[in-house]
């Protein structure tokens, strides 16, 4: 009887700190949380200089350019944007849009983190239209 109130103990001592550090991961999260505005060529620019997770990996990216063109992949559809670089962007959308044709200026919003090195272009996954 003894030991099993030791474990109960040792187990809800457990979860208590467990609790401490999600809390404390969550408010750092949240404090540090940032949209940040950027233009195609300014984010296919530091993935080529390989500065684009150093710099745009804790935030949420807000771009705005003129479609270039529109290609359907699979079950999603890639948005090329025009730059001034050498290297492209690209934006990954998961949920299909008939809207979206070349010539069109649009903003979407995208989470740098998720973003990925290609050999010609940064492709920025799981990008969301901004009205």
């Amino acid at each position: 009887m003894k030991n099993a109130l030791v474990a109960v103990i040792i187990f809800i001592i457990a979860c208590v700190i467990c609790g401490i550090f999600f809390l404390i991961g969550d408010k750092y999260g949240v404090e540090h949380m940032t949209i940040v505005r950027a233009t195609p060529t300014q984010l296919a620019q530091t993935m080529l200089q390989d500065e684009f997770y150093s710099t745009y990996r804790e935030n949420t990216i807000l771009t705005t350019g003129e479609i270039k063109s529109v290609s359907r992949v699979g079950n999603g559809i890639i948005v090329t944007f025009p730059t001034a670089s050498q290297y492209q962007a690209h934006c990954r959308f998961t949920s299909p849009n008939s809207n979206l044709r070349e010539g069109k200026v649009i903003t979407v919003m995208t989470e740098g983190a998720s973003a990925a090195r290609q050999s010609t272009a940064v492709m920025l996954e799981d990008c969301v239209i901004v009205p």
